[in-house]
């Protein structure tokens, strides 16, 4: 039929030729589809970035050398702010909307410091039609910075104070919040307001994830609760409200664990990769990492330095948006056999302990190594009274 009315056959993702209708690559849709480009009798246009192009030469060359290959270089600065005025003037025009100044330079602002990795005008347009289109459908006649800023931080769960450089933020109010949040452990909570802090500055690494955190000490002591505190305060603002990512390492433990981290049994993408492109404002949690195997510690080292995941496919899953919290029980013994020791001793017997057990490139690549301490009977009379005050309140609810 396409070779009836001379047309062309478009593929949004050349590797889903490869990925699809076969057993392997041989056998797919695009090893079928080779002969008849060819011959002539089949044009097709499609799109790949470059890793997906290696990908493609890797697992079927053939079709990549059957395809006239064209580059599309990224915006520039300049250009993507053009290119979204654009989109917003013909957007409200259509629509009868009334668009305040500046919209697209806030909008681009937005993208390029809290989406870093997302080339223009690509999810910056998605998001200005998808903004259009709601506003349109509510009635409303004008669209101004308060309606950017409101979507933006339901899609992406930032609150207000880190979206916005007119509110300012002091960093001993947060710290004292997560001083409220998770009780005793004070190192803890100056990690993680470290975090938020370097976010309101923009001074995190746009090309790393917002942090990577390691938290070592017994169990029960704060460590997940401090990874949910977190979440809840970075990403809490949105409608998506549960941004914890939580994976259990002791069933990474044995071998081809690695792969099962990118994919599942049946060649798709893993819940972790299928979650964090869904959403990739996130506090991801690698639970006791000393049980994953050495394959899973070395698939972990592109998110740790570089922030991103790349499945044989050549397709990146992105955590530059993400924190990433690692917990260890790791040196347990040494903090609960030895309570007068001091915390400089602490810290040190906890890093020899964690040499023996990782590597140097994988130590490298944390951030803070955080030593929870044992808690005393005073601190644990102060969490039990927290959890019956929320108690009563579930019970005064119901």
């Amino acid at each position: 039929e396409l070779a009836e009315t001379a047309g062309l056959l478009c593929v949004e993702n050349l590797l889903e030729l490869v990925r699809v209708g076969g057993r392997d690559p041989a056998t797919s849709v695009g090893a079928f589809l080779l002969p008849y480009l060819r011959r002539g009798e089949l044009r097709i246009v499609s799109e790949a970035t470059p890793s997906e192009l290696d990908a493609c030469r890797r697992l079927l060359p053939d079709l990549a050398d059957a395809l006239q290959i064209v580059n599309v270089p990224e915006f520039s600065a300049a250009g993507a702010r053009a290119a979204l005025t654009k989109l917003i003037e013909e957007g409200c025009r259509n629509l009868k909307l009334e668009p305040e100044a500046n919209l697209a330079d806030l909008i681009y602002r937005l993208f390029k410091r809290f989406q870093p990795y997302a080339a223009f005008p690509g999810r910056a347009a998605a998001f200005v039609r998808h903004l259009l289109d709601e506003a349109a459908q509510a009635d409303k006649r004008r669209i101004d910075q308060v309606e950017v800023l409101d979507r933006f931080r339901r899609e992406t769960g930032l609150p207000d104070f880190l979206l916005r450089d007119d509110l300012p933020l002091a960093h001993d109010d947060v710290l004292a919040h997560f001083r409220r949040s998770v009780l005793g452990q004070d190192d803890a909570c100056r990690a993680a307001a470290a975090v938020v802090s370097l976010l309101k500055t923009g001074l995190n690494d746009p090309a790393r994830p917002l942090g990577v955190l390691l938290f070592c000490g017994p169990t029960g002591v704060g460590k997940t609760e401090m990874a949910k505190a977190l979440a809840r305060y970075l990403f809490g603002a949105g409608a998506m409200k549960d941004r914890l990512i939580r994976l259990d390492m002791s069933e990474y433990a044995g071998y081809g664990s690695a792969r099962r981290l990118l994919t599942t049994a049946d060649g798709q993408v893993s819940d972790l990769i299928k979650r964090i492109r869904r959403q990739p404002f996130s506090v991801v949690l690698f639970d006791e990492i000393e049980k994953a195997a050495g394959e899973v510690h070395d698939a972990l080292l592109g998110i740790l330095d570089e922030g991103r995941l790349t499945d044989r496919f050549g397709r990146t899953a992105t955590f530059q948006s993400s924190v990433i919290i690692m917990t260890s029980n790791l040196g347990s013994q040494v903090i609960l056999e030895n309570p007068k020791m001091s915390k400089e001793e602490i810290d040190a017997a906890m890093m020899e302990v964690l040499r023996q057990h990782m590597r140097p490139e994988f130590i490298n690549r944390i951030d803070e190594v955080v030593v929870f301490q044992s808690l005393d009977m005073k601190l644990i009379r102060e969490i039990v009274d927290v959890q019956v005050k929320v108690l009563n309140n579930i019970l005064k609810e119901r």
